[in-house]
């Protein structure tokens, strides 16, 4: 990973859908360990990522989305795709709850 490598900005939850979101969860972990072709359905470990990139990953998509996906998540998750589901699911329940947290 090069220092150039950065985080996209400005796509946010609001503008994207569901499956967009994810894909673009998907992307920024390719990007981060350093695969072209990211088989979602493999281990996070096994497809190459270590806790550096765990750290690299959950500070990218804060950024990006302002939802960080849980450390452990990396590692407990049986495949990516969980990954990005369980993220998704905690991104949903956020969103549920602020029009609760407003009234």
């Amino acid at each position: 990973m090069t220092q150039e490598a950065s985080p996209a900005t400005g796509s946010g939850l609001q503008s994207l859908s569901e499956q967009q979101s994810k894909d673009r969860f998907l992307a920024v972990v390719s990007e981060v360990i350093g695969v072209e072709q990211l088989d979602a359905s493999e281990h996070f470990l096994d497809a190459g990522g270590d806790s550096l990139s765990t750290a690299i990953i959950i500070d990218w998509i804060g950024k990006d989305f302002g939802v960080e996906p849980e450390f452990d998540w990396f590692f407990d998750s049986k495949s990516i795709e969980e990954l990005a589901a369980r993220w998704w699911d905690k991104v949903s329940g956020l969103a549920q709850a602020a029009p609760a947290a407003s009234s």
